[in-house]
């Protein structure tokens, strides 16, 4: 029952009472019947009313976007192509509502990863990184986003096609060196060895170089290269780890 992830997510996240917009958005869950009826219309229903929960001048907060994205995911999982099409209407629609919410847009790609929607997962991986450029960098277990689902962006990336590859590792570095992470040299010379074929890749790469080397120049990081594991696809519900 969605009481279970709110309890969850309570005493994870906080572990004080719940908040006003968790206590609207749970009562809607709650009143959809998520193990019960899936039809396009109990889920257009639903969604509309999780909409008027969620007014645009109040953000959304970590422990609702979690009560969102577990209770949806069933439901979503056992809709038909519409009902699918609703519920990727639905995330949408709430980061054109909030449009500064960074982990929105992460928690959105996620919803598209598992819809099967992979080159717009990416996309929305990417529009968050634009709005937050240190999220990529974060070293924190995002799979618990998913219940645990594992999250492996950087062979996830490499999967997709050349331009949104390449986004994201441009993103990935572009994040290291607004954390001023110590590995952003390493990393910058591992993708110049990875894209020296490709001189409009090179040339993207060699403009954050010309940041990397001014934040060296002030001191604020090291030029020797220091080794440190990349970030790793989301796995998929089945899919076991190798």
């Amino acid at each position: 029952m969605i009481r279970t992830w709110i309890q969850r997510t309570w005493g994870r996240l906080r572990g004080q009472a719940p908040s006003e917009q968790e206590r609207r958005v749970a009562a809607v869950l709650d009143g959809g019947a998520i193990d019960g009826g899936t039809s396009d219309a109990d889920d257009r229903s639903l969604l509309a009313a999780l909409h008027e929960a969620l007014p645009a001048g109040t953000p959304i907060e970590p422990a609702t976007r979690e009560l969102l994205l577990v209770g949806l995911r069933r439901r979503m999982e056992r809709a038909d192509e519409t009902g699918l099409a609703l519920h990727l209407a639905f995330w949408a629609q709430l980061c054109d509502r909030f449009t500064a919410d960074a982990e929105l847009r992460l928690t959105r790609g996620y919803v598209c990863y598992f819809a099967g929607q992979d080159d717009l997962a990416m996309r929305c991986f990417l529009a968050a990184y634009e709005i937050a450029p240190t999220l990529i960098a974060r070293d924190d277990d995002r799979g618990d986003l998913v219940g645990g689902d594992l999250l492996d962006e950087a062979a996830f990336a490499s999967e997709r096609p050349r331009e949104l590859h390449l986004a994201w590792e441009l993103a990935l570095l572009r994040g290291l060196l607004a954390a001023e992470r110590d590995d952003a040299r390493e990393l910058y010379s591992e993708l110049l060895e990875q894209w020296r074929d490709d001189g409009d890749a090179t040339a993207r790469l060699r403009e954050l170089g010309s940041k990397l080397a001014a934040l060296e120049d002030e001191g604020r990081l090291p030029r020797a290269i220091v080794r440190r594991t990349r970030p790793r696809p989301p796995r998929r519900p089945g899919e076991s780890a190798e």
